[in-house]
């Protein structure tokens, strides 16, 4: 891999002395429902620390209510039915998608996550699927060309059929074939992320620690990928400098509060700390 991942996350504070919120991308995440609310704040809480210049989160009101306080500087886009989402939300603004987390799983949410797929395979916008949003993929017909999904092993375990420990004795192999099959982007989150994309190409992510085994994380790593895709062009390079970045904060946030008393939370918090690193990648 010829990405200089250091080089990468440094350019990230290159920001002209005449910036613009809208130079940095702006975002949509659509997340959360009645049981799951804390993963939509740590999505777009995510996406902000991690540079995103503008970011809206579409939910349910009971959601925004819950996310209004904790991120305060997002644009929200309260619904009273998850269907009347896409009709509520002007998708001609956003430069990346992120849908998923806490959903779930019945069928208004496949309804509306193929309505949100064919938006964005109409405007042309990067589409990030996570979480629930995955776990409907095993018995729907969703175009997943382009398109960059997220998986956890177990939701992975679940796309292809496929054991855990199966899975883990060649995790990169299974996500680039996926890939290709697919034709979509897959990072495929393991203790060593994997990025595999359509045309083959794969990368290990080396940071990150077991602390990071925790509720949210994934969340976090959602809202990292949408900046990125904001702010690289190559996708290939925007997921793996994003999956390096999460893993870095990762490591920082573990020397700081201890493997055991990490949560999510902390991982975004040392966002800005990764970026700044002068660790080698």
């Amino acid at each position: 891999m010829d990405i200089d991942l250091r080089e990468a996350l440094l350019g990230l504070e290159d920001r002209p002395e005449v910036s613009f919120k809208w130079d940095y991308g702006t975002g949509l995440v659509i997340a959360g429902s009645h049981s799951a609310r804390g993963c939509a704040c740590l999505a777009a809480y995510s996406a902000l620390r991690a540079g995103i210049g503008k970011l809206f989160l579409a939910s349910l009101e009971e959601v925004i209510a819950a996310c209004a306080s904790f991120v305060p500087e997002a644009m929200f886009v309260p619904c009273k039915s998850i269907l009347d989402l896409p009709a509520k939300t002007d998708f001609s603004k956003m430069d990346v998608v992120g849908i998923g987390p806490g959903i779930g799983l019945g069928a208004e949410t496949e309804e509306l996550v193929q309505e949100v797929i064919d938006i964005c395979e109409t405007e042309k916008i990067p589409l990030i699927l996570d979480a629930d949003a995955i776990l409907l993929l095993k018995n729907s017909q969703f175009n997943l060309r382009g398109k960059l999904i997220t998986p956890n092993l177990r939701e992975f375990s679940q796309l292809i059929s496929l054991s855990v420990d199966e899975i883990l004795k060649d995790p990169g192999g299974y996500a680039e074939a996926y890939a290709r099959e697919r034709s979509a982007w897959v990072v495929l989150k393991t203790h060593n992320t994997v990025v595999a994309a359509p045309d083959g190409r794969v990368y290990v992510n080396r940071t990150g620690n077991p602390g990071m085994a925790t509720a949210g994380a994934g969340d976090v790593l959602l809202g990292i990928l949408m900046t990125m895709l904001c702010r690289f062009d190559d996708i290939f390079k925007a997921c793996c400098v994003g999956v390096y970045l999460h893993g870095l904060a990762g490591d920082i946030a573990a020397r700081e509060r201890s493997k055991t008393a990490l949560i999510a939370r902390d991982i975004a918090d040392y966002i800005g700390r990764a970026i700044e690193t002068k660790n080698q990648a």
